[in-house]
């Protein structure tokens, strides 16, 4: 057994859990299962957002990946702040039972993190949301007071809906999706640095490392991530991290590297 010289966040997984699990993701193909525990580096988190205001936080970013292979909007959803508020134990106190001895347990290798390029990333593209949102809030007010002019001269429905043509409905249309989509955008980036508004200037500090488990279900052609730590308010289960499968079905080098892990 290799020795973790850091923290890692405790499972309750059983052998039970195990083979529902495995029934469940690993159909009915021929499967290998591996706990895999992956690094995460702590980081302070100084920001300065566009409007001039200075926030310190801290979050969690996934270190078993080279940051240079992914791009902006992969890099973001690594960071896990969450991750910070659970308990942790030296690796050495944490008892699994009989777990170790039915599957295979590996530790994924830390990868140094380029924090300059890292932050380039995340400023571009917070840049980038932060300008389309300012341009789409004046489209959608200036075609938002346009369009009540015609509702004071021709009240009826009908009327409204033959002078505001297909084309510019679509617009509008248009102009509201793309609102909604850099809305979403925004908040996921200020959710993963823990941060209440966008970023112009991004300062990380490292803290420590510590170690989450999961568990990797490896087929033919999947490479399904669970999470082994129970999710749910009511009725806690264990549950697949969809940011983890989607890169490993849309990031080769990605893959790899866990494929790698694996063996």
């Amino acid at each position: 057994m290799y020795q973790m010289y850091q923290y890692a966040v405790p499972s309750t997984i059983s052998e039970k859990d195990l083979t529902k699990l495995t029934k469940k993701l690993g159909k009915k193909e021929q499967c290998k299962i591996t706990l895999l525990w992956v690094p995460y580096q702590t980081l302070e988190c100084i920001t300065q957002t566009f409007e001039g205001k200075t926030e310190k936080t801290k979050t969690a970013l996934n270190i078993m990946f080279p940051d240079e292979i992914f791009d902006e909007k992969d890099i973001i959803l690594l960071f896990r702040p969450n991750f910070l508020k659970i308990k942790k134990k030296k690796y050495e106190s944490i008892n699994l039972g009989s777990l170790t001895r039915i599957i295979p347990e590996r530790r994924a290798n830390i990868h140094k993190i380029d924090y300059k390029r890292v932050t380039e990333k995340i400023v571009s593209l917070s840049k980038n949301v932060y300008e389309n949102l300012e341009e789409l809030k004046f489209l959608l007010i200036n075609r938002q007071s346009i369009d009540t002019i015609p509702r004071l001269v021709f009240p009826s429905t009908d009327e409204l809906g033959r002078l505001m043509s297909s084309e510019e409905r679509k617009v509008k249309d248009f102009i509201e999706k793309e609102f909604a989509n850099a809305m979403a955008l925004s908040t996921v980036i200020k959710m993963t640095l823990n941060i209440g508004a966008l970023p112009e200037k991004i300062v990380f500090k490292e803290k420590e490392v510590f170690y989450y488990p999961y568990l990797v279900i490896s087929t033919k052609e999947d490479l399904i991530f669970v999470d082994l730590v129970k999710r749910g308010k009511l009725s806690k289960k264990f549950v697949e991290d969809p940011i983890l499968n989607r890169i490993m079905r849309e990031n080769e080098s990605a893959r790899q590297i866990i494929l790698k892990t694996l063996t």
